[in-house]
């Protein structure tokens, strides 16, 4: 993991695979970002291949991160009002246990969109579909180490 703004680690030119066979084998190399605003995953990929068809796979994935300094919980919704999708994020201010979700009218919860353990200043980016939900005003909760936080969501036709 790096945090944004931070400098890719250098791609190896020194990678090499050997075959039992013959020495004749050709690597390939893919690199594929996720995105291009902060956090995203950039994936690299070495395919090793033989004259026999055999593949070996070698993958790195690195996850650039967006730290955050609060002392306080923060939870973003945009667009609000939203369409048939939107972007849901929140950022904690220590480590913790985290459940974030959508909620109808009645708190009955419509979606689940993230829950498990949370770093302190990470920013958690969710592009959450919502276009199943017909118009109307939802509620979004993020309960993190005990506490309940929630931002109300307007969903347009």
């Amino acid at each position: 993991e790096i945090e944004c703004g931070e400098v890719l680690p250098e791609v190896p030119d020194d990678i090499f695979a050997t075959d039992n066979c013959d020495n004749d084998v050709t690597i390939t190399f893919e690199e594929i970002q996720s995105g291009f605003d902060c956090p995203y995953v950039v994936t690299r990929t070495w395919t090793a291949s033989d004259d026999c068809g055999n593949e070996t796979t070698l993958t790195q994935n690195i996850t650039v991160l967006t730290q955050v300094n609060t002392d306080d919980v923060l939870l973003t919704i945009y667009p609000n009002p939203m369409g048939d999708q939107g972007v849901m994020s929140f950022v904690v201010p220590e480590d913790g246990f985290a459940k974030f979700e959508v909620m109808n009218s009645l708190g009955q919860t419509i979606k689940e969109v993230y829950t498990g353990y949370v770093l302190a200043g990470i920013e958690y980016r969710f592009f959450v579909e919502v276009e199943d939900l017909n118009a109307g005003m939802f509620t979004t909760r993020l309960i993190y180490n005990d506490e309940v936080h929630m931002e109300s969501i307007i969903k347009l036709d």
